[in-house]
Order: C-alpha cells, then sequence, then structure tokens
C-alpha cells in the first residue's frame, strides 16, 4: 500500500515537472522569435501586452476570458491586448504553440512574453502576472 502511494506521488511529480518544463520551453520557444513577430506589429513598445488567441466557436473564450481582459483593461489603461483569431491565422497559433483556447501571453514593455496561460485565465490571475511586470519596470527605472 505504502509502495502505492510513494509511486502515485512520484507519477505526480513527473507530470507537473513535465507540464513546467513545458511551459518554459515553449516561452523561450517564442521569445526567440523577438518582437519581430507578425503577430506583434500592433504592439507598442514601452507598454505590457495581453496576446489573446480566441476563435468565433469558442465559448469560454466570449464568456470569460474576454470579460476578464476588459475588466484588466479598465484597472491598467496602457495596458495593450492584441486579439488572434486561430481560425484566420492558423499557422501564427502553431507557431506560437497554441494547443487550447484560450490561451494569453503575458508580454513585457519589449515584447517578450513573460508567461502563458492555456485555458481562462482570471483577473486576478492575470493583474498578479502584469503587476510582476510593472513592479520589474518600476525597479528598472529606479522607482
Amino acid at each position: 500500500m505504502f509502495e502505492r502511494i510513494i509511486l502515485s506521488l512520484a507519477i505526480a511529480a513527473l507530470a507537473v515537472g513535465a507540464y513546467q518544463a513545458s511551459r518554459w520551453w515553449m516561452l523561450w520557444r517564442v521569445r526567440q522569435h523577438g518582437t519581430h513577430d507578425p503577430l506583434l506589429s500592433a504592439f507598442v513598445p514601452g507598454r505590457p501586452a495581453v496576446l489573446y488567441f480566441t476563435a468565433e466557436h469558442c465559448t469560454a473564450c466570449r464568456f470569460q476570458q474576454r470579460p476578464a481582459l476588459e475588466k484588466l483593461q479598465q484597472h491598467y489603461q496602457d495596458i495593450q491586448i492584441i486579439q488572434i483569431d486561430t481560425d484566420q491565422h492558423p499557422q501564427d497559433a502553431q507557431r506560437w504553440g497554441v494547443m487550447s483556447l484560450p490561451t494569453t501571453f503575458i508580454l513585457d514593455p519589449d515584447g517578450k512574453p513573460q508567461t502563458v496561460n492555456y485555458g481562462v485565465a482570471s483577473t486576478q490571475k492575470l493583474r498578479l502576472q502584469l503587476d510582476d511586470i510593472y513592479q520589474s519596470k518600476d525597479n528598472a527605472h529606479g522607482n
């Protein structure tokens, strides 16, 4: 019995580790594109952004993620929301490693992806991720 518990915990730890490693690898891969990626042509340097992958058929995108992003925009007036429809841009979604909808990438003021959220990300979660970016920005400017 004890061996099964240990084995179950080991398998769970491996699964969590694999998930974290795949997120790290995905961020590393998209960072290699830099701000030269065509999806970031609307990006304004100096302001953080949320790159938001969605589709017309995505109910969670429409009724959960979109309202969370609207609340986020009310809190951070300078935040950029860059919306990408995966039905119209499937090659871009593939290049960015989008596996599910919605997917959001948090971009720092230089346009570099800092984190990725697969599935619905709450307003609170997005705010915490953006607060980290704003704090880093303030620390870089000596505030």
